[in-house]
């Protein structure tokens, strides 16, 4: 009887034990599910707001283009902002504002603007700041036709146009009509031989002319010239480098710029300045992407020569939308 009740017991014990056992069990398994799914929760609320980031930035590069666009076709800078919303798949972009200083707060050149743009997404925001430049002479901003790029003095050989013969030619980094960079050729000594420079700018976007077509090429100009003769003679080519190529030039058209002295500056095509260079294109239609100029100082004494501002066809007509504007720099702006 005792031996029984000693077992029955035991029996007791044992299966008190294995419950708890398996209490534990459960109350283990059902941590490790808790945290499992908190971590999976923190996972999925991490990976939506990257998504939501990632496409706030997107809006706000839609909101740059979208300003680019528009000062490129004539808005001025302090009237690009602000502009908006416009709502764009889940999220809407503001073109905040326009100004004009770049990111150091230094004052941009008058065809340059700095424009700030935000996109949100379900309240996750990106804001983004660009410094975009448009075009007043019918070549995009990269074609550096008015010897501007990069801001700043011009340290050889830094800025210069390919094939560009310093010894005999160089900068004014302050000589230009409006006191900015101007390119000049000075004659090295009085007596017979002639000097000469040229040099020139591939660019991009290219741009795009339908011929048959007289194309004007105007410059400002400024020279050193005793005597009544025109010693000084400037020169022009364009080119279409790809697809296929082409060039033409005002040495076949027999427009040189050619110029005796100057009392001060002076432009082609504008009362009191010689005539406009012209190129003739042939029929068909051209996507222009480098132009060359050089700069000629006849044999006598020590004549010189600054030229500043190339432009074609004397405005921004006949561009694309392209062409009108670029985007020179962006960066974020972390808030």
């Amino acid at each position: 009887m005792v031996q029984g009740s000693i077992i029955h017991r035991r029996q007791r014990q044992y299966g008190a034990a294995s419950v708890a056992i398996a209490f534990l069990v459960l109350f283990l398994i059902a941590g490790a599910l808790a945290t499992a799914f908190g971590l999976s929760g923190s996972v999925v609320r991490d990976a939506t707001m990257s998504a939501q980031q990632a496409q706030a930035l997107f809006l706000a590069e839609s909101g740059l283009a979208r300003a680019l666009k528009r000062y490129g076709n004539g808005t001025l800078c302090g009237s690009l902002g602000p502009d908006g919303p416009y709502s764009l798949g889940q999220g809407n972009f503001t073109v905040v504002s326009g100004g004009a200083t770049d990111f150091s707060g230094a004052a941009l050149p008058a065809a340059q603007c700095r424009v700030q743009v935000k996109g949100i997404v379900s309240g996750v925001s990106r804001t983004i700041e660009g410094i975009m430049q448009r075009s007043t002479n019918g070549f995009p901003p990269q074609a550096n036709v008015n010897f501007n790029q990069p801001v700043g003095t011009c340290v050889y050989p830094g800025c210069m146009p390919t094939n560009w013969n310093f010894s005999q030619a160089g900068w004014l980094d302050t000589g230009g009509p409006d006191s900015s960079r101007a390119a000049y050729i000075a004659k090295s000594a009085s007596g017979s031989g002639i000097d000469v420079s040229a040099g020139g700018y591939s660019f991009y976007p290219p741009i795009t002319r339908v011929g048959p077509k007289t194309l004007k090429i105007d410059v400002d100009y400024k020279n050193s010239v005793v005597g009544g003769s025109k010693k000084i003679h400037v020169n022009f080519w364009l080119y279409q480098q790809a697809p296929g190529t082409g060039v033409w030039s005002t040495v076949a058209n027999g427009t040189a710029i050619d110029s005796g002295n100057t009392s001060g500056w002076l432009r082609t095509g504008t009362p009191g300045g010689e005539a406009s260079a012209t190129i003739n294109l042939p029929a068909g239609t051209f996507r222009i992407d480098r132009i060359d100029f050089k700069l000629t100082a006849d044999s006598g004494n020590n004549y010189s020569s600054v030229i500043d501002n190339i432009s074609i066809d004397g405005e921004d007509t006949g561009l694309t939308t392209e062409e009108k504007a670029v985007l020179l720099s962006w960066r974020e702006v972390v808030q």
